[in-house]
């Protein structure tokens, strides 16, 4: 599972999910060889060139056509959806209509929207267009037995990448219960739920689009209504002339929940300066073209478009190092010579007045309401940018909070906004500077809250006599939270007291 991790670690959101479609597929073309699935090579080689070269083609054109930030994996995962739902073509009608399904999703994308995202999302608002236009392509032919054990294997890596399980489980398990309840329970129930499961689309539908995080809402309670809603519907059987139950016209219902009560925006900030913060940490200051409504702690997916992308793409989830009391939002990222992306690259080539995307404003690694709730934030490298947000608006608000920082680094150079942490001390902040390599400057030990090696449990016991009351905030490297979570585990804080910092892609 530690490989597992790592390896997922290493891909982006959008990456994970285009590699997984594409084994999906790539699986299929094997078993159309073998005359395992009913479709022949060429019905399928034939649509998928037919409808990546048709949406290479619209997504540029639309692309250029709305001055947007164009995104290769986007469009490229709508295509390969599409062509895992809808029927392989074998006639000149067949590509049509496969033809006019991308063009109707990826159109919907810049159409259909509000505040720059669209609203529905583009595979479900496309076959359900058809579907009105009496289309008998919408098969779904994924969800066959054939295919059933990749599709579920790959798709759990999907969700534990993006960390939607609950969301996922109680789709599964309310859509379940309204197809069975609806059509009444009976002695042939278990069979028709064990076809439920192994022979229709239900797991492909719910692991990569019900999680589609451009149509779903960002925080966990709505998720779980949204979810709830989505599975209603698809287990319902009703007939309302011209729209009939489908499982893309209840993802379309959920999409409208999602959209009322989400604040779904794209928003166009522009770069005033950018920083060095430390060993290998810069600091990226723009300014929006509209007010950004967040909290401390939350983060953004930030789309850059440059040249000579890899495969990693030009987009990633980066949190909000600024506070909401500041006029400018800042970004930061650690980048070290030789082993940056092309991302960060482009990255540290802007100028001032370049442009950047944000969208999707996400995570719940916010602050408690009650301000005299007793905090230790634990931050390693740049996970110390969702604390330098919070903190900053606690300056800003002379806000009086007792929490305890500890912040570790390699070298003393690796340490960021040690000056706004000590100013913080005026309002409750206990910063305490930990260096876990073996650079240590002389003298470093001479002040308490200067100090060698990892946090342990006697330096929480010393520090703090009521540490098992206090509400624990992780972040950094997956690794350095994976370690300090097992530690505070073991001396006693409940796993409701522990909140760790999580973001699909880096």
């Amino acid at each position: 599972m530690k490989q597992v991790n790592k390896f997922l670690d290493g891909l982006t959101m959008y990456r994970t999910v285009l590699y997984g479609l594409f084994i999906i597929i790539a699986t299929s073309f094997i078993f159309s060889i073998a005359k395992i699935i009913i479709y022949p090579i060429t019905a399928l080689a034939g649509s998928l060139f037919l409808m990546i070269t048709i949406g290479f083609f619209v997504h540029r054109a639309l692309a250029y056509l709305f001055k947007s930030a164009p995104s290769v994996e986007s469009w490229l995962i709508t295509v390969l959806i599409l062509f895992l739902i809808l029927r392989p073509a074998q006639s000149l009608a067949g590509y049509a209509v496969l033809a006019l399904a991308v063009i109707f999703a990826l159109s919907s994308k810049y159409i259909l929207t509000f505040g720059g995202r669209h609203i529905f999302n583009p595979v479900a608002i496309s076959v359900v267009t058809l579907s009105l236009l009496g289309s008998s392509e919408i098969f779904w032919w994924v969800g066959s037995r054939d295919l059933f054990w990749v599709v579920f294997i790959v798709g759990l890596l999907v969700v534990r990448k993006i960390r939607y399980f609950d969301m996922v489980a109680t789709f599964i398990l309310v859509a379940i219960s309204s197809y069975l309840i609806t059509r009444g329970l009976s002695s042939q129930s278990p069979a028709l739920l064990k076809n439920i499961l192994t022979s229709g689309p239900i797991f492909f539908f719910a692991l990569f689009m019900l999680t589609d995080p451009q149509t779903s809402p960002s925080v966990r309670r709505s998720r779980i209504i949204y979810a709830t809603i989505v599975g209603v519907f698809y287990g319902l059987s009703f007939r309302l002339p011209p729209l009939y139950s489908s499982p893309e016209l209840a993802l379309i219902i959920g999409n409208l929940f999602a959209f009322f009560i989400s604040s779904k925006y794209r928003l166009r900030l522009v770069l005033q300066k950018s920083v060095r913060r430390g060993d290998y940490t810069y600091e990226f200051s723009f300014l929006p073209t509209r007010p950004l409504d967040f909290s401390p702690g939350q983060y953004l997916e930030w789309t850059l478009p440059h040249d000579l992308t890899d495969s990693r793409g030009n987009r990633r989830y980066f949190t909000i190092a600024s506070s909401p009391t500041e006029q400018d939002i800042k970004l930061v990222v650690r980048i070290i010579p030789g082993f940056y992306s092309s991302f960060k690259r482009a990255l540290l080539a802007m100028q001032a007045g370049d442009e950047i995307w944000v969208s999707q404003l996400l995570g719940n690694f916010i602050l408690p309401e009650d301000n005299n709730t007793k905090l230790v934030f634990i931050a390693g490298g740049i996970g110390i940018t969702p604390f330098r947000s919070m903190i900053s608006q606690q300056i800003d608000n002379s806000q009086q909070r007792d929490v305890f920082l500890y912040y570790s680094s390699l070298s003393e150079k690796g340490f960021a906004y040690r000056q706004l942490f000590n100013q913080a001390r005026d309002f409750g902040l206990k910063p305490n500077y930990l260096i876990t390599g073996r650079d240590i400057p002389d003298g470093w030990d001479s002040r308490t809250e200067q100090r060698q090696g990892f946090l342990s449990e006697e330096m929480l016991k010393s520090d703090m006599s009521d540490y098992q009351q206090r509400i624990y905030y992780l972040s950094g490297p997956m690794a350095m939270v994976s370690n300090y979570r097992r530690l505070l585990r073991k001396v006693g804080i409940p796993r409701n007291q522990i909140k760790t910092d999580y973001f699909p892609g880096f």
